[in-house]
Formats: structure tokens, C-alpha cells, sequence
């Protein structure tokens, strides 16, 4: 990380694109740009063991030496555990000043919301207005304080109005949409419990529940009332509109940023800063429209006999201000520069009016802000409508012109128009960039797919990264190792990582060899300068399911929220894609290495072998000749086994001589006449087949690659076995021959005795024996021998049997390199 040039701010959140986190990270954000300070947000998730958990793994690589200050995503990050376990967990980070946001921690500066008034604001409009009194409740995770405050506010109100408090009314949640569908299903169930209106803890409970209420064809509000809170996103757009307490939100990390400037700065900040939130009326409590209008009728301040527009000049900063006000609460689309762009659209307000006619002055603004972005979201230009409206509203207390009056309607008017146009065209603008920008992330995500090794990861990464608008990407792979993450607690993060991709200001950096290795919580090596201009770094951690392999630092922002993740999902699947490449070569590596030593020890010990066997068996058959008469019949015996051992031993010595030497000592693969090689083999068995007055079929064999002798000897090999496990009737043989897509496939069908079932995988094992040598003699090497031929041409081999009914031998051979 950068020397201190500027001071550096960590964040810790669970997710920066979710509905509720969003807003508060964009006024964090917002003010540390304005205040030209660097912020590493580490994105992982609610401490939840259950859920997710391999995330976090992320906060260990937080340094407190190297950040000035930190601010943590208290409410969400702490939801699903007590909070003893929680403080633990960040006791190490107490070295540097720290705010939480949405949680009221021991000795921490802290960014609340009154939870408690809002709730109990929207409960008493239920009840006042609707005539509401059985009130069910969604509550929030008994651990969250955030949780436990609404729910103390709707007991409140509830004794404030003499109303009974039933227990029936009350359903558990988690703050997700899940649980708010089971929650709603819980309340579903109680027979006999009627309810009127339902207050939700926060908006995902709120929208888990409708989607219940909708699969047994219920609405609100015609089956009954509904409020949240929060007012998320979706508040803004669902149908119907919903009743819910807006947070301030963006105010929440603006103010939590700026409080944490001026403790590291030595200034005296409150423990405690509470922010008000506001009743927001829709449709979902049964009101028609908003009973809470944005923006009211302003009693008029027009001083007499003094012109209106000096009047607006004298006043322009608290017009301005005025305006900021009334628009600031929780719209975190709000940049460090409206507080200009509002100033810009009154200064052509005055314009127009100062030539008392129009001039298009606030049009040709308009264009100019809006034309040559026509990124802007459709929510952003509501908002500037309600700026409009709102300069409208402090602009005309101070005019006592009616005709003036009329000219400033008449230049708002076509304002709104000329927004209104704007609103119409960017549905399909930004259908169309949603298209392009979908077309690069499939791309993208089938590039990352089919990538195995690190090498073609970064060249995917460094092509693809500009077209989402990603200007600065570092990742690093813990070194020499995939380490198993478990739990927060216990996990040790690893001391070194390895820099596998460097890509900065739009162009992938080279990376010395001598400088990739660093410290973990460096989060890059000492000679990647990250501080020649202030940033906002999210860092994710890559793993796979438990697997950790690193770490990703990705710049903010990109035209997406939601990509980020994605990018790193995507990351890790490669990374893991090529984890499991590379170590598959490696044990492909082994296994070569360990054949060709087993090869070398089978041949050397069948070779060196060789000559004490035949010692000790000429010696044991000497012994046989001269003293057979002079010993007792006990000794005879002994000598009869010791002459059958080693002549047994001899044929497995040789089995396996044979064995160790199908890829040594074979012969190149070249086109053979497979009907030739099934002649020959059949020529070598004649006396067999004589003798068992075997009959021998086979289709017409086809042209092969193959070394002829291996071939002859496999064929040998299955038709012998044909014969010798036929032992009470004459033996019937077929091989058959067939085209399989690229292949060939031989097979050879007998008539005799049969396998069983059991012991179909095994048979083709060195020296596995399915019978007894007194019974059929043997090694036990033909059909290991076999196998082996067959891959070494590339093929494998089969057999299907059942006992008494014969058996049928597959063996492939493939059709490539025969012209």
C-alpha cells in the first residue's frame, strides 16, 4: 500500500450492492472524494457461520498500520450474531479510530438512526388514519439493536393506545426476504388470528412477505395494509407504491466519513450522532396519494417596493442551500457536484427572467448537464424535476410580479419538458447499453469458463476489463498454497502472496519476477504505486466453497454496481479451474515419473531374477535325479514342490518380464491388417484348438494402428482364454468386429464357464487369479498384459460376463493416424 500522502480510510461491509448498503457506501464515498482521502473497502458478509461465511475470510487481510481510520457496517455485519462475539472480532482494529454505522458499540463513535421515533410514527398513522388495531409485526434478529428499537416502538405505541398486545401478532425475521416469506407463512397458519395491517422491521422482510401473500392471491392494500422500512430501491418502483420509513441512509456514511475525519484530525465529535428518519406515505397502507407532499405551499418573505431579482441575487446562497435541503434526504445518486449544478440551473433561471421573456437559457442548461450524459438514470432526472419544483417553490416567495410569477412557471414548465424528453429517451438508451454491457459480461464469464492455467486468465482479464469501465485490477494468489477457510476466529491468513495481475490506469503493468512475492496485508508489493492519484480500492477475497486462494482489489467505480462480484465469482471459478489443472499435471507428472520406475524395477527384477531361479531349479531337479531312490516318499514330495514352485515363479518372472516390457520395448505404431494379425495368432493356437475341436468365427477385420506382434499376442491372449475356460464342452469363439464414431471395436464371445459379476473389475489386476491352479493353471498376467497393449494403442478395454453364460471381451482401438 502508498506511503501516507493522503490519509487512507478503511470501510468493512457485507456487500456493497445491496439495496440498503448502497446509499450509505455512496456518501462515504462521496465525502472521502471530496476530502481527497483513499478508501479500501473490504466486501465480505454478515458474521454468519451458516451463511456465506467463506467471505470473510477478506477482513483478516486489514492492516491497521496502514489506515488512519475505519468505518464499519455495524447493523448489517452484526445481524446474526451476539454481540460479545462481534466486539471480539473487531477488537483487533481498535488501534485506528473507528465509527460504526446503524450499531451503538462500547467506546465507538456511532451514526444512528432514531428507529424508534420513525416506528413509532408509521404504527400511530395506522392507527390514527386507518383506524387500524390488529397491528401483526415481522421483527427483525433479536440480536440487532436496529431490530430490537422498532420492535420497542410498536410495544410502545401499542400501550399508548390502549391496545392489547397480542403475542399471535408477532412473527420472527432475519432482515431478508426469506424470512419475511416465512414469516408471512407463519401468520398465515395461526387459525383463527385476524389481522388488519402488517409493519415490517425493514423493506426486504416487507417484500418477502407480499410474494407469500401473492402465491395465495392476496394484495395489499386490499387484503390488508403493509409498511417497511428503510425505503429501499424498490420501494420507488413496486405496485403498489409502499407506506415505509426512509432512512438517511446516504446521510448515515456521509456523516459517519466525516465524523471519522475529524476524530483522526483530534476534533471533538459526539459519541453518539442520531440521524431522524422520515415517514414516507404511499399506497401499501390503504392512502390514495401521499398524505406527506414534498413540497408545500411557502408563505411569501417579498420585501416592498424593491426589485423581485435583486431580491434573488441577495438571496441566491440560501435559495441554493434551501434546495439542497429539501432534495439531499436519501438519494444517494447525489454527486459532490449538485450543490454546483443547482447553483448552474439558477443562474439561467435568472437569466430568463431578467430578460422578462424566454430565452431558452434553462433549456440550453438542461441539454448541456444532461445531452452529453445520457447515462443518467432515470431516477436521477426525477430528482432534478423535484429540484426544479423545489427552486420554483424558493424562488417565488420573493416575487410580488405577477407577470414574473407567470414567466417563471412558464420557464419551469419547459424545464420539465425538457427533462420529461430525457425520461422518454433513456428506456431505450439504456436498453441498449444494458445490451452491450451484457454481451461483454457473457463473453467474459465463457472466457473465464474454459480457462485452466493463470497465464490465459490474465490475458481474458487485461482484454475484457475496459469494457466494463474497470480501470485499475491487482490479484494476488496466496504463495504455494490453497488454504481452507472454516471460521473467522481460528483461520490464520497466510503471510505471503504472489501478484499474478497488475492492470492500472487502462493498461496491464509487467510484473518483475523479483518483486511479486509480499506480505498478505500489504494487499500489493512495495513497488506498485497505488497513490499517484486518490482512489477507491474494493477488495473480495477469491476462493472457491472453502477453498481461500487469495485476494482481488478492483477500483470503484465501474458502470455497473453489480459487477464487481461478479467479476470476482468469476476469478475464483477460473482460478480454481486452474488449481485443479495444475495439480492434475502434476499428478499426471507423478504417475509418469512412478511408471517409468515401476517399469524399470519390473524389468530389472524379471531380468536379475532370472538367473538364481534358474539355479535353484537346476539344482532342485538334480537333487530330484540323484537321490530320489535314496529318500523316504516325504522328501520326494518336498522335492516335487520345490520343482513346481520354481517353475511357477519362472512363468510369472516371464509374465511379468513381458508385462513391464509392452511400452519399453514396443514396437512404432503403423497401419496393420488386423485380419493378418487374427490369422497369425490363430496359426500359434492351432494345436489348441485341434485338440478342443474349438470352433473359431469372425467378421471381417478392419485396417488398424498397431505394433503387429503386441496385437498378435493380445489376440492370442483372449482366444487362449476362450479356450482354456471352456473345459467341459468344445469351445465357440466369435470376434466380431464393429465402427464406433472414431473407433473400432473388437470383440471376442465365447461359450464357456463364464465370470462373475463381482469380480468383472478385478480380473484384469497383475496376477489376480479368479480360480484355483490345480483348476486352470496360470499366471494370472495374460489379461494384465492385455490391458496393457490395448493402452498403449490408445483404447481400453472390457468385459461383460455372467457365470455359465459365457463371456464377452471389448477392446477399442481408435481410428486416428490411418489415412
Amino acid at each position: 500500500m502508498p506511503d501516507k500522502r493522503r490519509m487512507n480510510l478503511g470501510v468493512l461491509v457485507n456487500q456493497v450492492d445491496a439495496s440498503y448498503n448502497t446509499p450509505i457506501w455512496n456518501g462515504i464515498n462521496d465525502h472521502a472524494k471530496g476530502h481527497d482521502c483513499n478508501i479500501y473497502c473490504f466486501v465480505g458478509r454478515s458474521f454468519n457461520p451458516a451463511m456465506a461465511f467463506e467471505y470473510n475470510a477478506v477482513y483478516k487481510l486489514i492492516d491497521t498500520r496502514r489506515l488512519d481510520g475505519i468505518i464499519l457496517f455495524s447493523g448489517t455485519l452484526s445481524n446474526y450474531i451476539d454481540m460479545e462475539t462481534y466486539l471480539s472480532y473487531i477488537e483487533p482494529l481498535r488501534d485506528v479510530p473507528i465509527v460504526s454505522i446503524a450499531e451503538n458499540l462500547e467506546g465507538v463513535h456511532s451514526i444512528m438512526v432514531d428507529d424508534f421515533a420513525g416506528m413509532r410514527e408509521v404504527i400511530i398513522h395506522l392507527i390514527e388514519v386507518h383506524q387500524y388495531r390488529r397491528i401483526a409485526f415481522i421483527r427483525g434478529p433479536e440480536t440487532s439493536e436496529d431490530a430490537n428499537g422498532r420492535y420497542a416502538a410498536y410495544c410502545d405505541v401499542l400501550n399508548q393506545y390502549k391496545i392489547p398486545f397480542d403475542p399471535e401478532l408477532v412473527v420472527a425475521g432475519e432482515f431478508n426476504r426469506e424470512s419475511g416469506m416465512a414469516a408471512f407463512d407463519a401468520l398465515y397458519g395461526k387459525k383463527g388470528v385476524k389481522y388488519e395491517a402488517i409493519v415490517s422491521s425493514n423493506d426486504d422482510m416487507l417484500i418477502g412477505a407480499l410474494l407469500s401473500a401473492e402465491r395465495r392471491g392476496l394484495k395489499a392494500p386490499d387484503n390488508f395494509a403493509i409498511t417497511g422500512f428503510d425505503d429501499i430501491f424498490e420501494m420507488h418502483v413496486h405496485s403498489p407504491s409502499i407506506t415505509t420509513i426512509r432512512q438517511p441512509l446516504y446521510e448515515q456514511g456521509r456523516k459517519a466519513c466525516e465524523n471519522l475525519l475529524k476524530i483522526i484530525r483530534g476534533e471533538d465529535v459526539p459519541l453518539r450522532t442520531k440521524l431522524p428518519p422520515k415517514l414516507i406515505i404511499r399506497q401499501s397502507c390503504g392512502c390514495l396519494t401521499n398524505r406527506v407532499p414534498e413540497y408545500g405551499y411557502i408563505e411569501k418573505k417579498v420585501k416592498v417596493n424593491k426589485d423581485p431579482l435583486k431580491i434573488l441575487h441577495e438571496n441566491r446562497e440560501d435559495i441554493i442551500a434551501e434546495t439542497l435541503r429539501d432534495n439531499l434526504f436519501n438519494h444517494e445518486d447525489l454527486s459532490a457536484a449538485t450543490s454546483n449544478n443547482i447553483s448552474v440551473l439558477f443562474s439561467a433561471l435568472l437569466k430568463d427572467l431578467s430578460d422578462k421573456k424566454i430565452k431558452g437559457e434553462l433549456i440550453k442548461t438542461i441539454n448541456f448537464l444532461f445531452a452529453r450524459n445520457m447515462e443518467t438514470e432515470e431516477d436521477v432526472l426525477a430528482f432534478w424535476q423535484r429540484v426544479l419544483y423545489s427552486l420554483y417553490n424558493h424562488i417565488q416567495v420573493h416575487i410580488n410580479d405577477s407577470s414574473l410569477l407567470n414567466l417563471l412557471s412558464l420557464i419551469i414548465q419547459q424545464g420539465h419538458i425538457s427533462l420529461a424528453d430525457f425520461r422518454q429517451k433513456f428506456p431505450v438508451y439504456n436498453y441498449t447499453q444494458f445490451l452491450d454491457r451484457l454481451l461483454n459480461i457473457r463473453i467474459i464469464i465463457q472466457r473465464l469458463i474454459t480457462t485452466f492455467n493463470y497465464g490465459l486468465l490474465i490475458d481474458v482479464l487485461s482484454s475484457y476489463l475496459p469494457s466494463l469501465s474497470v480501470t485499475s485490477c491487482f490479484i494476488a494468489l496466496y504463495e504455494g498454497k490453497m488454504v481452507p477457510y472454516r471460521d473467522f476466529a481460528s483461520w490464520n491468513l497466510p503471510g505471503e502472496a504472489c501478484l499474478i495481475f497488475a492492470y492500472d490506469d487502462d493498461t496491464r503493468l509487467e510484473i518483475d519476477s523479483g518483486n511479486r512475492i509480499f506480505p498478505s496485508r500489504d494487499l500489493v508489493p512495495p513497488n506498485i504505486a497505488l497513490d499517484n492519484h486518490r482512489h477507491t480500492y474494493l477488495i473480495y477475497p477469491i476462493f472457491f466453497r472453502e477453498n481461500q486462494f487469495g485476494f482481488i482489489l478492483i477500483e470503484y467505480p465501474a458502470k455497473d454496481i453489480m459487477i464487481y462480484d461478479l467479476i470476482r465469482e468469476q476469478i475464483s471459478s477460473a482460478c480454481m479451474g486452474a488449481y485443479l489443472f495444475d495439480e492434475q499435471k502434476k499428478t499426471e507428472k507423478r504417475l509418469e515419473q512412478s511408471n517409468r520406475e515401476l517399469e524399470l524395477f519390473a524389468y530389472k527384477a524379471s531380468h536379475d531374477l532370472q538367473e538364481p531361479l534358474r539355479m535353484v531349479s537346476s539344482f532342485v531337479q538334480l537333487l530330484k535325479y540323484r537321490y530320489q531312490d535314496k529318500l523316504d516318499s516325504d522328501a520326494n514330495e518336498f522335492i516335487n514342490f520345490a520343482v513346481e514352485g520354481s517353475n511357477r515363479m519362472k512363468d510369472m518372472i516371464n509374465g511379468l518380464l513381458a508385462y513391464s516390457r509392452v511400452d519399453s520395448k514396443g514396437e512404432e505404431l503403423v497401419p496393420v491388417d488386423f485380419e493378418v494379425v487374427l490369422k497369425k495368432a490363430l496359426m500359434h493356437l492351432m494345436v489348441i484348438i485341434e485338440e478342443r475341436n474349438a470352433k473359431v468365427t469372425h467378421d471381417q477385420m478392419p485396417k488398424v494402428m498397431g505394433d503387429t506382434i503386441q496385437l498378435i499376442i493380445l489376440m492370442q491372449n483372449l482366444i487362449h482364454n476362450s479356450i482354456k475356460f471352456c473345459p467341459d464342452k468344445s469351445p465357440e469363439i466369435h470376434i466380431g468386429c464393429r465402427e464406433e464414431k472414431d473407433k473400432w471395436i473388437i470383440s471376442v464371445k465365447d461359450n464357456g464357464i463364464g465370470i462373475n459379476q463381482n469380480h468383472l473389475d478385478k480380473i484384469f489386476m497383475i496376477f489376480y487369479r479368479y480360480h484355483p491352479k490345480d483348476q486352470f493353471p496360470g499366471t494370472g498376467m495374460g489379461l494384465a498384459i492385455c490391458k496393457r497393449i490395448v493402452e498403449r494403442h490408445g483404447g481400453r478395454i472390457w468385459v461383460e460376463s455372467k457365470e455359465k453364460e459365457g463371456a464377452v471381451f471389448h477392446f477399442s482401438l481408435p481410428m486416428k493416424g490411418l489415412k
